[in-house]
Order: C-alpha cells, then sequence, then structure tokens
C-alpha cells in the first residue's frame, strides 16, 4: 500500500490513492520467523513499516523510518497579473487541474479545479518543481502546461501558489463587464466637483478599440465604448451596474472622461482591468479622476471589485 496520500482542501472530500499492497517482502524475510517488511506490522529491527515496499514514501523499502513534510499546491488564473481580478474556473470552462511534482519524488495528480488547492502529504524533503496544466470536461488540456513553479520542502510543511498566466491560454473566450463609475469619490453625477453630465468610454486592447462578438460594442443604455460619442453620465449607486455583453476575454484598459453641461471635459483616468469569461462577473468599480487644480493625484488602477454581478447578458 502507498504511504503517499492527497487530499483535497478547503472543505472538500479527502481523496487517498492507494497502490496494491506488495505481494512479497524485500530483503528481510526468512522462513526462521524475522521480521518482515511490508506486512503493515513494525517488528524488532524496523523502524516502521506502511505495509508496502516502495522507497519514494516516508517508510523505505528496508523499514527505515524518513523525514516527510506536506506541501498545498494553490492556483489562480491570471490572479497575479490582473489584480485584484481572478478569473474562475467556470469563466474558461476549466473542470480540473492536473498538477506534476518532479524532485525527490515524481507524483501526478487530477484533481477538481474549483478547489482551488491541493494537498500533497508525505513528501521527502529536497527541491521540486510542479506543473499545472487546466483541463476541460473531457480531460483535454486548455492551457499549455507554462504554469511552473521550483520550491523546496528544509523543515516544515509548506504552500506553493502558482498562477495561470493570460498567455497560457489555448483558447478565447467571451465575458460580460459589469462596472460602475464613480467621479473623484462621488457616486452621484450631480454631486461631483464639478458636476459630470456625460461621459466618454474608451475601451482598447494592445492599442486598438474592442470589438464584440456581436458588435457593434455598446453598454447596456446603448453608449458606445470605442470613444467615438458620449453617454449621459449614470450614478455609481445604481441599482444595477453599467454592462458590456459578449466582451472579448482578456486584458482591457478603459478609459473614461467626463464632461460637464457645457460639454467642458472634467474628469478623466485610464484603468488596466481584465474582462472575465462566461455570463456573470464581478462588478468593477471605476473611481475617476477629477482634472480640478485642487482634486489631488490621480488613483492608479481599478478599486477592486464590489460583490459578484448577478446579471447575464443576452
Amino acid at each position: 500500500m502507498s504511504a503517499h496520500r492527497g487530499r483535497n482542501v478547503g472543505g472538500r472530500a479527502a481523496l487517498l490513492l492507494f497502490a496494491t499492497t506488495a505481494a512479497a517482502a524485500v530483503g528481510v524475510g526468512s522462513s526462521c520467523g524475522g521480521p518482515v517488511c511490508g506486512n503493515g506490522n513494525v517488528e524488532e529491527g524496523e523502524g516502521c513499516d506502511d505495509g508496502n515496499t516502495r522507497d519514494d514514501d516516508g517508510c523505505s523499502n528496508s523499514c527505515d523510518a524518513r523525514e516527510t513534510l506536506d506541501a498545498t499546491i494553490a492556483w489562480t488564473i491570471v490572479g497575479r497579473e490582473y489584480p485584484p481580478f481572478s478569473e474562475t474556473c467556470g469563466g474558461v470552462l476549466a473542470s480540473n487541474v492536473r498538477i506534476e511534482i518532479t524532485g525527490p519524488m515524481t507524483i501526478t495528480e487530477t484533481v477538481g479545479c474549483g478547489n482551488s488547492q491541493y494537498l500533497f502529504t508525505a513528501l521527502r524533503p529536497g527541491s521540486y518543481v510542479v506543473r499545472a496544466t487546466l483541463l476541460d470536461i473531457n480531460d483535454l488540456p486548455i492551457t499549455n502546461g507554462l504554469a511552473s513553479v521550483p520550491f523546496g520542502i528544509a523543515d516544515r510543511d509548506i504552500a506553493v501558489p502558482i498562477d495561470f498566466a493570460f498567455a497560457d491560454f489555448t483558447s478565447s473566450y467571451t465575458g460580460n463587464f459589469f462596472f460602475r463609475v464613480s467621479w473623484a469619490g462621488s457616486d452621484s453625477c450631480a454631486g461631483a466637483s464639478p458636476p459630470v453630465a456625460s461621459h466618454v468610454l474608451n475601451f482598447e486592447r494592445d492599442g486598438a478599440p474592442i470589438t464584440c462578438q456581436n458588435p457593434p460594442c455598446v453598454t447596456d443604455e446603448g453608449d458606445p465604448v470605442d470613444g467615438s460619442a458620449p453617454g449621459v453620465c449614470r450614478d455609481s449607486g445604481a441599482e444595477f451596474p453599467q454592462t458590456v455583453n459578449r466582451v472579448p476575454w482578456g486584458p482591457v484598459t478603459v478609459t473614461v472622461t467626463g464632461s460637464d453641461g457645457a460639454g467642458t471635459v472634467t474628469h478623466r483616468e485610464t484603468f488596466a482591468t481584465f474582462i472575465g469569461g462566461g455570463l456573470s462577473n464581478p462588478d468593477l468599480l471605476l473611481d475617476v479622476n477629477s482634472l480640478a487644480p485642487d482634486a489631488g493625484p490621480a488613483p492608479i488602477d481599478a478599486g477592486p471589485p464590489s460583490d459578484a454581478s448577478t446579471g447575464t447578458g443576452p
């Protein structure tokens, strides 16, 4: 029986993988009733007996005990590239994750993507490399296996984060983008300083306007997102966020320009963010800097997303 065990953590059911029990002992057994390594009983002269004769676990094939430790592998999807955004498994149609560990021990496990982490137990100390690949419902790869992290185990259990980068994916997706716009901290267009009457939205990727799956690319109120025309300012405290449906999945820069009733530009800010896949994604709050002299420094990036929107696109 293999002494290597792995289990899903974070509230998931335990997963125990066992090899078949060795049929014969190795090295020590005799007809005179001496200790038999691999029978599951710790006998005289043995430091351990885990019921198998494997030599790559915490008990050697001569039943000498070895120090072992645990490693928790935790994965995110484009979580490091575009914080605070982190993609979901459902957004990229990922069902499972194949995790391969190489080093003093070599282990491969396939586990549910939605578990977010997996615990490898009874690893021998040393230097390892973990590689991870996302798999679809048929266990076919949807990433190129670029997710790879070296780690070492010395004298304590460790956690190893690994991220699936945007460039690792083999397919493209579309998603709905939910956002709210505030004006230098004001969630009201009329309450902004100075007040904002209209806005212009410009969504770009690689320096060019994005193209939606079903053009033209407009918000739920018909405002274009290519910077070509203004739309009526909408309070960020409205019941529902602004929405752009079926946008190509991936990084995007969003420039928001606000103008007063006379058409004078009063606010402008550019945000680097990410458009998630699927119908439901978090609301993103875009707080646009005022161009007034006493407005203070502009924020660098979009603020953290609020609770996930329950809205869905057509």
